[in-house]
């Protein structure tokens, strides 16, 4: 197995479970790695924190104003350009990684020379890091179309921090996708790095996805607005990348744009609170809501909260 430089990015803001994110990473198997760690900002102990290990491999930056608040990807892509490595993994900043998680990317890497994109299993870990369930397995390697196809039939499950990148084909495509509130950012990413090239994954869950409370996909629902916005913004930049893409069947493919458009509303309005509903009334136009699944939802959750 090849011994090239791997770099890791925390793009950190929550302090909470930092420290075991990043012991995780200074623990692989695979030692020949830098770990660059930006400050997005945070009024939390970030630094206090960095500053305790002595490890050389680690890379400390501060972004002088918070850049995830309006767009996370803007910080997924600092850490990118930090990187010196020939691949590039990015973690999140209460996700956990196997000890042989790099080992295991580096080898799929080798095996599957003419791939760029790499990934493991996962499983579904709590705020107190006890396993609550798992992301639906991969196959060892899959097309991208075929990637896209069975995340329209909700096959595919993924985060951000299970991925690793070839670096060149990152920097070649622009790096991390901007979409707002990175709904949906880390699928239209992986789909762009991948369209050539495909996937290669493991089985193994190497990674330790946290639901803490603390994430934006379980906060209040003020960003509902936000939430859908992104949603279609993401379906359209996959509508993009299909049809300018020679490698994916654009007849194939493209009824799974507006599966995967639709599936993602329905999750984010049933998540919503009735008035938070009631508010997207004068919004469905834009965000290319269908109004019967609007008002079914909202229906539903009168209802329900009425029956309480």
């Amino acid at each position: 197995m090849n011994n090239v430089l791997v770099s890791i990015g925390i793009p950190a803001y929550k302090s909470t479970y930092l420290r075991e994110t990043i012991d995780s990473i200074l623990k692989q198997t695979y030692q020949n790695l830098e770990l660059i760690i930006v400050n997005d900002a945070s009024p939390e102990p970030i630094e206090e924190i960095v500053k305790n290990y002595s490890d050389k491999r680690i890379r400390f930056y501060a972004n002088k104003t918070n850049l995830g608040r309006k767009d996370p990807v803007a910080n997924w892509n600092k850490c990118l350009s930090y990187a010196k490595g020939e691949y590039f993994s990015l973690l999140c900043d209460d996700d956990i990684y196997a000890p042989a998680f790099i080992e295991e990317m580096v080898r799929l890497a080798d095996k599957y020379a003419s791939c760029n994109v790499f990934k493991s299993g996962v499983k579904i870990i709590d705020a107190n890091g006890n396993t609550i369930g798992a992301f639906p397995e991969s196959p060892e390697w899959e097309t991208c179309g075929d990637y896209i196809k069975y995340v329209s039939q909700r096959k595919r499950k993924q985060t951000i921090s299970e991925w690793m990148f070839r670096l060149s084909r990152m920097e070649e495509t622009g790096g991390y996708e901007p979409v707002p509130l990175a709904w949906g950012a880390d699928y239209i990413s992986v789909m762009k790095f991948a369209a050539c090239g495909g996937i290669a994954a493991c089985s193994e869950k190497l990674v330790s996805f946290r639901r803490s409370g603390q994430n934006l996909s379980t906060k209040n629902d003020k960003t509902v607005i936000e939430k859908l916005m992104g949603t279609k913004i993401y379906a359209r930049k996959l509508a993009f990348l299909i049809n300018d893409t020679e490698l994916l069947n654009a007849e194939e493919l493209m009824p799974c744009v507006e599966k995967i458009k639709r599936s993602e509303q329905k999750a984010t309005l049933n998540s919503a609170s009735p008035s938070h509903l009631w508010r997207l009334r004068s919004h469905i136009r834009n965000l290319e809501l269908s109004r019967r699944t609007w008002i079914v939802i909202l229906v539903k959750k009168i209802i329900k909260s009425i029956v309480k």
